[in-house]
Formats: C-alpha cells, structure tokens, sequence
C-alpha cells in the first residue's frame, strides 16, 4: 500500500519578543494532519538525530548556520525554500518519515510515542 505524505515548510516569522525566526511546518503523514511552528535549531536536532540513529545512510542536507544577517527578508526566504526542501527530501525516506523521531518533531506531546 502506497502512502501519501505530504509535508510544507512556510510562513517565516519573527514572533514577538523573540531574536529567531520560526517556520511552520504542515503536512499529512501516517498520524494524520499536523501543524507546528518551528526554529531553524529544531531542523538541526532532528537531522543530528538521524544521523546518529541511521548512520551510513542518506540524511536530506540543511542549509547551512548564519549568524549575521540572518534575519535579513532574502537570507530568511531563501532558508524557508530550503527547509521546504529538506523537508520534501525526508518524505522521499521512508525509513526517516515513519521514525519515532519524525513523529516526536511534528507532534512532540504525543502521549502515544
């Protein structure tokens, strides 16, 4: 049975009060419809993961850290294209869409995790 996943990365906002800028991040996966706004840290601790949990095998890259000028709109637009396509790049992997770590990113108070 083929399963359809589908999964965006959009809507980069400064929240109030904050010094970060975070992304929401929708999608369908095999516990249904999820919604949740995330930082460009989270993306990190969720790839870092996979490649302790899964060595040797394809992890989709991220872009890269900035610390200056990382709030500027090009530089933020441009990091939203690319999670967008990180994000894209895991539903393609099976065996990291479907991973306790993928559920916990996108429903992190899941009681039945």
């Amino acid at each position: 049975m083929e399963r359809s996943f589908q999964f965006s990365v959009c809507n980069p906002q400064k929240p109030k009060g904050g010094d970060y800028i975070q992304y929401t991040v929708f999608g369908t996966d095999k516990g249904g419809k999820f919604e949740i706004v995330r930082r460009y840290s989270d993306f990190l601790v969720l790839r870092t993961t996979f490649l302790d949990r899964f060595p040797g095998l394809y992890i989709p890259p991220l872009p890269k850290k900035k610390t200056m000028g990382n709030q500027k709109v090009s530089f933020v637009e441009e990091r939203c294209f690319l999670l967008n396509m990180f994000i894209r790049q895991l539903s393609r992997c099976p065996y990291l869409i479907e991973s306790s770590e993928f559920s916990i990113f996108v429903r992190p108070s899941n009681p039945n995790l």
